[in-house]
């Protein structure tokens, strides 16, 4: 199958494509978080038990609409149902738990260095402006991955799939309907018993 990933979906898009590479044909990934470089010190400290607790505590507290408006270029996006839309999916139980696992998990370090390994033809989507996945991400993943190429949407910020929702939908569907190349996939390690 096709892998589409955004933000943090990209590393588990990324880590999908090395554990089974058989089983993608190829990548999209929009503002991708993967380096463990991009990682803010929050979600560091975060890997420590009661530490990250207390701080996803605070970071949940947070006016929801003032940490949306850091994600977008044109503020106008952040409208009242959004708001609303992402309060309500953020009070459903388990969601600060989910988060803070996840945050747990992301050890990219690990994966970065493998990333030329992967053989899929991927598009990466990228707003210009995005302050939460700067595009210096998306050049080096670019530079990363043997057969990547870098679109970039101009008043964008993390997400293109809005803000810049012609142009990038009209490209991902461009890149999904091409028949993918004929890539030379590594050999599968056999399981050990």
């Amino acid at each position: 199958a096709a892998v589409v990933g955004h933000s943090w979906g990209a590393s588990v898009a990324l880590a999908t494509a090395l554990a089974a590479p058989e089983r993608v044909t190829r990548l999209a990934l929009y503002d991708a978080w993967v380096y463990e470089e991009q990682l803010p010190s929050f979600l560091l400290w975060s890997r420590a038990n009661g530490v990250g607790e207390v701080l996803f505590g605070l970071w949940y507290g947070e006016r929801i609409d003032e940490r949306l408006a850091l994600a977008f270029y044109d503020r106008r996006f952040v409208t009242e149902k959004l708001v609303e839309d992402v309060e309500k999916a953020l009070e459903r139980p388990g969601t600060r738990a989910a988060a803070l696992a996840a945050s747990r998990g992301q050890r990219f370090r690990r994966l970065q260095e493998r990333y030329r390994e992967i053989p899929q033809e991927t598009l990466l989507l990228w707003g210009r402006e995005d302050g939460v996945a700067a595009l210096s991400a998306g050049e080096r993943l670019s530079r990363d991955l043997p057969h990547a190429r870098l679109q970039v949407y101009p008043r964008c910020g993390h997400f293109p799939m809005i803000e810049a929702a012609e142009a990038s939908t009209r490209d991902l569907c461009e890149f999904l309907e091409t028949a993918p190349a004929s890539v030379a996939l590594p050999p599968r390690k056999e399981a050990r018993r």
